[in-house]
């Protein structure tokens, strides 16, 4: 287990004890647990040790900025279960996942009274158009000069107003199109979606698709949170876990289909390789 690991399973161990943190006292703890375990990370360790936790599920927020543990749950798989926080109370892992664990029915019952089934195309199809998620934020009025763009060279998308504190909004100047993007202690997923619609505005592809090997590639920056989640359990079905590069997150053998309802959600910025 390396050092990352090992920070993420201490500040797992720590979120086990009560019933929920806020941000502001996990962030300090990761930035200790930065200097304990000699990580290195020279800002926002809270990113690298506490957030791939929220991805895969294993913390949730609930609401006003605290986050605690899920309840334990099972995820019946047909031939295995996917275990999200075992009731023993353990961190147990599959490959390199804190608090997700993975059991093969042959080799045992689970005791968890909640046992759920999952369909990723289904839970899709619920989800709207990234587009219609930030159309949703409050609309603003704002002097377009004083943002500070994400994209600086368009000048469309997400931007930064420091002005009594940050506020971040959604603008797209010639459309007359402005937003105000929640606070994270408000929907954590609210940020990432924005960035991922600035790319849609950018004509800039938020992934891309082998039809033929079933590879699908996103963005790692901006990924929305649920998304991550319904393509981690879709390759968990297979037990595999998707990896992760700087830039890209990897999620093996996933149908077609799933990437067309996808691609719907993203508003077609997934690049489909025949």
């Amino acid at each position: 287990m390396n050092n990352i690991l090992k920070a993420q399973e201490a500040l797992y161990l720590w979120l086990s004890s009560f019933d929920k943190r806020s941000y502001d006292l996990i962030r300090q703890s990761c930035d200790y647990l930065n200097i304990q375990y000699d990580l290195g990370i020279e800002s926002y360790a809270v990113w690298k040790i506490f957030y791939p936790l929220v991805y895969t599920g294993v913390v949730e927020h609930v609401g006003n900025g605290y986050y605690a543990l899920t309840e334990p749950m099972a995820i019946d798989f047909g031939t295995h279960y996917v275990i999200i926080n075992s009731k023993e109370g353990n961190s147990s892992k599959t490959g390199e996942s804190i608090g997700i664990s993975l059991l093969d029915k042959k080799k045992g019952i689970i005791s968890h009274q909640n046992v759920i089934q999952f369909h990723a195309l289904q839970i899709l199809r619920s989800f709207p158009t990234i587009s219609t998620v930030v159309d949703g934020f409050y609309e603003s009025i704002v002097e377009e000069e004083k943002f500070e763009y994400h994209n600086y060279k368009s000048k469309k998308g997400v931007a930064e107003l420091k002005d009594g504190g940050l506020k971040r909004y959604f603008s797209i100047p010639q459309d007359g199109y402005q937003r105000q993007i929640p606070d994270k202690t408000i929907n954590p997923d609210a940020l990432n979606i924005s960035y991922y619609y600035e790319r849609v505005v950018n004509n800039q592809y938020n992934g891309h698709y082998n039809v033929q090997t079933r590879d699908l590639y996103l963005e790692a920056f901006g990924l929305p949170i649920l998304v991550h989640r319904v393509l981690m359990l879709d390759c968990l079905s297979r037990k595999k876990m998707p990896t992760k590069s700087n830039t890209e997150y990897h999620y093996s053998g996933i149908q077609y289909k799933i990437v067309k309802e996808l691609n719907r959600i993203l508003n077609n910025s997934i690049r489909i390789d025949e």
